[in-house]
């Protein structure tokens, strides 16, 4: 599973790898927190985390879901340290929506809060499968590995949170369409 080929130093593989990867990293990380100072943490966690273990990092692997798993991981282990603490996701494809939300118009901000809310009734494990299929583009097949459950399980758990997030929508919205 791991690479074990010496030509590139860690810290090449890190500039090389893992750099490009940080506005995608942020972005993900948002919408698991819904905070950018938690979003900030959590990927200066995971970019420590992954320099660390560079070395372990193999260059056939997707690096994007490398990171994502460190990430993953990092944000469980987060919740479990704080249980009480509300985790909202954000919606939206673009680091743009992130970098600057308020040139969003009014009713674009008021349609994606609602839909915050509704995605924040989501379980925790049905969030962050959505947010890895939706938002990191990652396949089903990267989705099972990083979560270490079966290819089967990310289907359905995703056709689950799909249509429960349908669902609540339309109870909440019924004029507006996602």
């Amino acid at each position: 599973m791991f690479n074990n080929d010496n030509t590139q130093s860690p810290e090449e593989k890190f500039h090389k790898y893992v750099e490009p990867m940080f506005k995608k990293l942020l972005v993900g990380a948002y919408r698991l927190t819904k905070s950018h100072e938690d979003a900030e943490d959590l990927v200066q966690d995971t970019l420590f985390k992954a320099y660390k273990n560079m070395d372990k990092f193999d260059e056939n692997l997707n690096p994007g879901g490398w990171l994502y798993t460190i990430m993953r991981n990092t944000f469980l282990n987060n919740i479990k340290q704080n249980k009480s603490r509300e985790f909202l996701l954000f919606d939206g494809n673009d680091s743009e929506k992130l970098a600057d939300k308020s040139q969003a118009p009014a009713q674009d901000r008021g349609i994606e809060d609602s839909l915050q809310l509704v995605l924040n009734t989501l379980p925790t494990p049905m969030q962050t499968i959505l947010i890895a299929r939706e938002t990191q583009q990652l396949s089903y097949e990267e989705i099972a590995k990083s979560f270490d459950i079966p290819l089967g399980t990310v289907k359905s758990r995703l056709k689950r949170a799909r249509n429960m997030l349908r669902e609540k929508w339309n109870r909440q919205n019924k004029n507006v369409e996602i």
